[in-house]
């Protein structure tokens, strides 16, 4: 009889026991989704800090003069979207429209690449950019993100100089770019694009000519001319410049991490100071300045990548030396000297109302034909305008 209940009592002391071990297994399963329940928050809550839904609002710190992304948030997030193509635009003023029509060509040519725009602004032009973005279809804005920044520039400390006179070095807010490496810590690369271009490709073609770098390229740029008889820089330049030539801006790819291991800002500032008197494009010769000092800092793009209108005013050529690379058509249209706008080119300014009238669903093989007769003009004499 005492044998019986002596197995009773130790079958109860099992059960406690497995009891026990099934309750410590339960909390540290509680305890582990708890833990990967809150390290997913937080993922969305930063996140969430820089875009809602596929869009991005300008958070109210921004108007102390920083960053939409918080430093805590780039503390977190190493790299802003790493699998993203990063394009910049900046608007201020009246160009809202010209930045537009950047954000819409780039859409309308784009393959499966998914684009982050990073578009500064101003008081101006900021509430005309946030209306275009808000009218654009749904099904589109799910193939890219966006996040609007506000003009921001380092601390005058940084400068040596009043905030103002950068800002309004050439045109408004132009000296924007030279800082990208420092108000978004949080990006490694993009593609810097002026406000008057139009992109005639998809921009994850441009973007893969990062894989070319070498180790020390950290920036790629085109040539300001293709002919030394129509160069500006060998003609009239007061400062250094880059290679024969010099270098338009128009077009550029930063790779903004490895900027800023070097000291490009420091270079660049310092030669504002000592070359500001001779400066006439703003941020374009400063920074070639900077790469006639550091030439090995530099990949050069072909002109197909930032066809401009001296193409047809000068009658240079923008033909790959070599046959195979040859493209016979602009990728990139760089609409400088207000040729979208005016009937100096009536290619540019026609290519310009296309995409402007263009709506966002049309297919790219749709806009390709429309687009096909200027591009073969493109590369007659003259852009195939009439002359005597």
């Amino acid at each position: 009889m005492y044998g019986h209940w002596g197995e009773v009592v130790r079958m109860k002391k099992n059960t406690k026991i497995k009891l026990l071990v099934c309750v410590c297994l339960i909390i540290c399963l509680i305890k582990i989704y708890l833990s990967y329940d809150h390290e997913n928050t937080t993922k969305r809550r930063v996140t969430d800090t820089v875009t809602q839904a596929g869009r991005s609002v300008v958070h109210p710190d921004t108007q102390a003069g920083r960053s939409v992304v918080h430093p805590d948030t780039v503390r977190r997030v190493r790299y802003l979207c790493p699998g993203c193509v990063h394009v910049c635009v900046v608007t201020c003023g009246d160009r809202a429209e010209e930045g537009s029509q950047v954000i819409k060509s780039t859409l309308l040519h784009r393959l499966d690449e998914h684009v982050w725009f990073h578009i500064f602004t101003d008081e101006n032009s900021g509430p005309v950019l946030y209306t275009f973005l808000e009218t654009i279809p749904e099904n589109i804005l799910k193939t890219f993100n966006y996040t609007l920044y506000n003009i921001t520039y380092p601390a005058e400390t940084v400068l040596g100089d009043g905030v103002d006179a950068w800002r309004k070095l050439f045109k408004l807010c132009a000296t924007q770019r030279i800082f990208l490496p420092t108000v978004l810590p949080h990006v490694d690369s993009l593609l810097y694009l002026d406000t008057d271009v139009i992109v005639l490709e998809s921009v994850q073609i441009l973007w893969d000519y990062f894989r070319q770098f070498n180790a020390t390229q950290l920036a790629a740029m085109t040539s300001e001319h293709e002919s030394a008889n129509s160069g500006w820089y060998n003609r009239f330049a007061r400062h250094p410049y880059y290679g024969e030539l010099g270098l338009n801006s128009g077009v550029m790819l930063m790779n903004l991490t490895r900027m800023r291991q070097t000291d490009y800002l420091r270079t660049i500032v310092e030669s504002y100071h000592k070359y500001r008197q001779n400066i006439t494009w703003g941020d374009q010769d400063l920074l070639n300045i900077l790469f006639s000092i550091h030439p090995d800092w530099l990949y050069q793009l072909h002109c197909e990548w930032n066809y401009r209108p001296d193409y047809c005013i000068y009658g240079e050529t923008c033909l790959h030396p070599d046959e195979k690379y040859r493209q016979q058509k602009a990728l990139i249209l760089h609409g400088n000297r207000g040729v979208f706008h005016n009937d100096k080119q009536p290619i540019f300014k026609s290519t310009y109302n296309i995409i402007k009238h263009t709506h966002f669903n049309t297919s790219r093989s749709e806009i390709t034909q429309k687009l096909l007769m200027f591009h073969n003009k493109l590369y007659m004499l003259q852009c195939g305008q009439e002359h005597a």
